[in-house]
């Protein structure tokens, strides 16, 4: 197989492991050496003789992933209902990661096999799997306190795809007081919005040559209503959308089954230096199908410095406010019902107002929600008013055409003009689409990296440049009373006291919380110290601040057309996150929280006041950064020297080329953006409308 793995040089570990073995050494080195060589030695043997199609192999697996999770032996030692199973690793790994990157479950393989032998080198001479736990734990905490980033990373993985499998099994909800997915428990009449005429480009009916006026590549915030907004005007238009077309009953409320569907690169997209993990949506409606529908105008600070760098009036004098309210009204935003705020939020709320921050109950485009919690892998009820739901039925209605799974390789052009797309559908089928004019709404990611490989090239090069991500990260705090965070209506309440100038960086705080599976695999620290968080899920409450960042990123393809990312926060963003960990944290400890947990790879615990003073010593970048709000690498300015597109989203330079999504905002946004890519969907839609 492959030594590297998506960064992670497994085998080059494993070489210079062996390779220290054979260097000079002294009389003090040599058990260690030896043990060093003896363990490099037998996994050769092991690894020839065992596994086969990248399987972990289940013995070695299994007592590795009870260490891992901190899961005790025997019924005497209060055993968990369910024991750890590493058939169930390769079950939810393939489901999660059908076509991934890198072979997860061989890089398992080889982990497995390195731990296992890891005791040799510290002169136990033993395999992992038949030392005591606490001599376990030492070796693994070895790994998480390691000053090797390679090593950290891996074991930070192995917790991770443990965690993934382990935690979605319902045998193990029981121990986490977690009652579960609604749907087969609680009965709710509902009819599925249900659209016909979306097709699917593994369809062999569907033509492989195209044609249409205007092509769109992508269904989601911006693109979605940009492409109803010219269907409804008359113009010919057909959307083009990479992941699938899912209605509500097909929402199961279960993490390991909507996760590939709903997310791009199935929620493991990351930077290149794997210090951000970047969540973006797929599907017909994108991001908005799984987001948690908060709906904020930017504000008016934020459009002033995007008219000053930018150099357009549109960001001055409420020139977005008639776009912004055509989207509120059409997609129904509205100020949560007290009634309906849940107590994890009700603790955010109460931490902020008795400290006198400014906090507010959210805005979000829903209906008649139920409450039931699921609203990142989808409403199964359809009370999201999300593109698929307030914009697709009118797109058909009006004769817009839509092909699901089919992915744009590249724009093809005829001198400065387009001519045609070339696409390929998730099976393979190969699709080509002749048009005049093409909206590429993407995403922040793909966006760019579309028009890079197509060969599409501003003056100034502009084009996948200034990539803000609002990088945030986690702090929780553990209750006397349950809390039981993962039901009602995440983020309803939202901390704005820091979205303004300061010295210390503009953040939001948002309330946060996650069902077991996402929640293990950010749980930090390995054994005992992970299981007793587990154990505690119903009494932690959580906020998740993400900061206004001044770090500019880059995006364009490698080798293979994949987006690659490259984005190292600035000491500027550090401090800033740094200052909102601390504000967090005293928003936690305001409102009762008697413990805090700091995302931190070997897990922080802070057990009062006192000590939240050492966040502003921590480094964050080894914190698991989080992006959700990918941004700005495809500008909208007044001319070529300060962006790639103009104030009418078209590329600068080049024919029937325009883009409509985040990708056009001049900097940072600095709070939720959907909002603001439907306000620019709405405007483009009704200017191109206009010009045939």
């Amino acid at each position: 197989m492959d030594g590297r793995h998506g960064g992670l040089d497994v085998r080059g570990y494993i070489e210079a492991w062996a390779v220290s073995a054979l260097e000079p050494y002294t009389r003090r080195d040599f058990f260690r050496r030896a043990g060093v060589l003896g363990a490099w030695l037998a996994m050769a043997c092991e690894s020839r003789a065992g596994g086969g199609e990248g399987e972990p192999l289940p013995d070695r697996m299994r007592a590795i992933g009870e260490a891992v999770l901190g899961l005790e032996r025997g019924e005497s030692s209060g055993a968990p209902a369910a024991p750890f199973d590493p058939s169930r690793m390769v079950e939810v790994v393939r489901r999660l990661f059908p076509k991934p990157e890198i072979d997860l479950l061989k890089v398992a393989d080889w982990l497995s096999l390195i731990i296992e032998y890891q005791p040799w080198c510290t002169g136990y001479f033993k395999r992992f799997s038949a030392l005591p736990r606490d001599k376990q734990e030492e070796v693994l905490k070895g790994w998480v306190e390691s000053r090797s980033e390679t090593r950290r990373l891996l074991i930070i993985l192995l917790r991770t795809l443990c965690s993934m499998s382990h935690y979605s099994h319902h045998a193990t909800w029981g121990e986490l007081g977690y009652d579960g997915p609604w749907i087969g428990r609680i009965p709710i009449p509902h009819e599925p919005v249900r659209v016909a005429g979306v097709l699917s480009a593994d369809d062999p009916a569907v033509p492989e040559r195209l044609s249409a006026h205007t092509v769109v590549i992508g269904f989601g915030a911006g693109g979605g209503v940009l492409a109803t907004e010219l269907a409804e005007r008359g113009v010919e238009v057909l959307a083009l959308e990479a992941g699938p077309y899912l209605t509500s009953d097909g929402m199961t409320q279960r993490e390991e089954e909507m996760i590939p569907w709903l997310f791009r690169d199935f929620g493991m997209r990351q930077t290149r230096d794997r210090g951000v993990n970047i969540v973006q949506g797929q599907g017909v409606g994108g991001s908005t199908v799984h987001n948690i529908n908060l709906c904020y105008r930017a504000p008016e600070w934020i459009l002033e410095e995007w008219a000053e760098r930018s150099g357009l009036d549109l960001f001055r004098g409420g020139g977005m406010n008639p776009y912004y309210e055509r989207v509120e009204d059409r997609i129904r935003v509205n100020r949560i019902p007290e009634q309906m705020v849940n107590r994890n939020n009700r603790i955010t709320w109460d931490g902020a107002t008795k400290l006198g921050w400014a906090a507010e109950i959210a805005r979000h485009n829903r209906t008649n929600c139920l409450g039931s919690g699921f609203c990142e892998i989808g409403c199964a009820y359809d009370r999201k008013n999300n593109v698929a739901v307030a914009y697709l039925p009118s797109f058909v209605e009006h004769g817009g055409r839509i092909v699901s799974r089919c992915k744009v390789d590249r724009i093809v052009m005829e001198g400065k003009a387009v001519r045609s797309i070339e696409a390929v559908s998730m099976g393979g089928r190969r699709l080509t689409i002749d048009c005049k004019r093409v909206v590429v709404s993407a995403g922040g990611i793909d966006t760019p990296a579309i028009l890079i490989r197509s060969g599409l090239k501003d003056r100034n090069a502009w084009i996948g440049r200034g990539l803000h991500l609002h990088p945030g990260t986690t702090v929780a705090g553990l209750f006397e009373e349950p809390v039981e965070g993962w039901r009602g209506i995440p983020q309803s309440v939202v901390v704005t006291e820091f979205l303004a100038p300061r010295p210390e960086g503009a953040y939001v705080i948002v309330s946060a919380f996650a069902h077991p599976l996402m929640f293990g695999a950010m749980v930090p620290g390995v054994g005992r110290f992970h299981r007793e968080l587990m154990t505690n899920y119903r009494y932690i409450a959580a906020v998740s601040p993400f900061i206004h960042d001044r770090t500019e990123g880059e995006v364009e393809p490698d080798g293979e057309g994949r987006p690659r990312i490259a984005y190292e926060l600035t000491e500027p963003d550090c401090e800033s996150l740094r200052d909102s960990w601390v504000k967090g944290a005293e928003i936690l400890l305001a409102a009762g929280a008697r413990r805090l947990l700091l995302a931190m790879p070997e897990g922080v615990i802070l057990e009062g006041r006192d000590q939240v003073a050492r966040i502003r010593g921590f480094d964050v970048r080894k914190s698991p950064l989080v992006s959700v709000h990918p941004q700005s690498a495809c500008r909208m300015a007044s001319d070529p020297g300060r962006g790639a597109v103009d104030e009418g989203c078209a590329l600068f330079g080049w024919e029937g080329v325009y883009v409509c999504d985040t990708s056009l905002y001049p900097d940072s946004i600095g709070s939720p953006p959907q909002l603001t890519a439907m306000a620019l969907g709405a405007r483009l839609g009704e200017r191109l409308a206009l010009d045939p």
